[in-house]
């Protein structure tokens, strides 16, 4: 099963690349949560409140909350959630089968 589940593991990052995307976290927090606190949020709106702060290539997914992924002008990945009590926010490398977010 672990075989199975490889294509979710992300690539590493360079130190300077992984340093200049996790500098973006503070601001991405700022603006997700400033959309979680406002009420409901679409797919449009985190992708929107992404692309104004300068990230490429941004991808949403609903469910249980919006997932997001999102490239960094220097490289790299923003990644997480948008749910009704939190933002999760990470760094990270493209996943093995390509992109931000795995397939479901």
């Amino acid at each position: 099963m672990e075989g199975n589940e490889q294509y979710r593991q992300r690539h590493d990052l360079p130190d300077d690349v992984a340093t200049a995307a996790e500098a973006l976290v503070p601001a991405v927090t700022e603006v997700l949560e400033q959309l979680r606190l406002a009420g409901p949020t679409t797919e449009d709106d985190v992708r929107a409140a992404l692309e104004s702060l300068g990230l490429a290539s941004v991808q949403t997914r609903s469910g249980a909350g919006i997932a997001f992924g999102a490239a960094a002008p220097e490289g790299g990945y923003v990644f997480g959630a948008v749910e009704a009590d939190a933002v999760t926010i990470e760094v990270g490398g493209v996943i093995m089968d390509g992109g931000c977010l795995p397939a479901q």
